[in-house]
């Protein structure tokens, strides 16, 4: 039982994070969309992963595991469209400058705001879970 909460409390603190990183995925309702959103997530990623690893395991020995991320994305994807407390857009980026580094303003539409988001998500999910561990 503790495991399955500390999980469930890394998906929540993690998807916080991303929404407050990235402004063009929303959550609305609050706190109760968050959890909502959380929860969704994480049957998603506990339950549906198994089996599309599973379907992808070919493509996934042929590429020696670098096509998993693909599995995450379509899962990030399919969240998006269960869930409809999650609302993502279009995102423009104005730029970065830091001193010597410049990044200049780019859009991003949206399959390309699920696809960053993802991978954001799971690097956040990852780092959460090497804190908690």
């Amino acid at each position: 039982m503790k495991f399955v909460l500390r999980k469930y409390f890394i998906t929540v603190s993690s998807l916080f994070i991303l929404s407050q990183l990235i402004p063009s995925i929303a959550i609305k309702n609050s706190w109760n969309g968050l959890f909502y959103a959380a929860l969704t997530l994480s049957l998603l990623f506990y339950i549906v992963r198994p089996l599309l690893n599973l379907i992808m395991l070919p493509i996934n020995l042929v590429t020696l595991n670098l096509s998993s991320w693909i599995v995450q994305v379509l899962i990030f994807y399919f969240w998006t469209v269960i869930t409809n407390v999650v609302k993502i857009s279009s995102w423009q980026f104005s730029g970065l400058n830091l001193g010597t580094i410049n990044i200049s303003a780019f859009n991003l539409v949206k399959w390309q705001v699920i696809v960053a988001g993802a991978l954001v998500y799971i690097i956040i999910n990852k780092f959460l879970g090497w804190v908690f561990k």
